[in-house]
């Protein structure tokens, strides 16, 4: 975790990162030979969390639940949708800072 003092007085909504470890989690392999690493930190106008993926084999079936209950929090909070990106290697989570 990465994150300049600058921005520790910044807010996001409760549970919200423990949600998104959840999902880590419960998505993606863990082991000594594929570990599995979860980055957070902070820019200017999110709080970003990002981890490597490890798929659980078979993939197992996600509702989106989770993320869009993230969403719909930072929609009446703040406008604004959380930003999901996801390419080969990593799955990207970008939350907006509450000011």
């Amino acid at each position: 975790m990465s994150i300049p003092g600058e921005y520790l007085s910044t807010r996001i909504p409760p549970n919200t990162l423990q949600v998104l470890i959840e999902n880590v989690v419960k998505h993606n392999k863990l082991t000594r030979q594929c570990p599995l690493r979860i980055n957070i930190y902070a820019t200017a106008e999110h709080v970003v969390v990002e981890n490597n993926l490890r798929y659980k084999e078979p993939a197992g079936f996600s509702s989106n639940v989770g993320l869009a209950n993230i969403n719909d929090r930072f929609m009446i909070l703040k406008g604004n949708r959380i930003m999901v990106e996801k390419n080969d290697e990593y799955f990207t989570v970008k939350l907006p800072l509450l000011n």
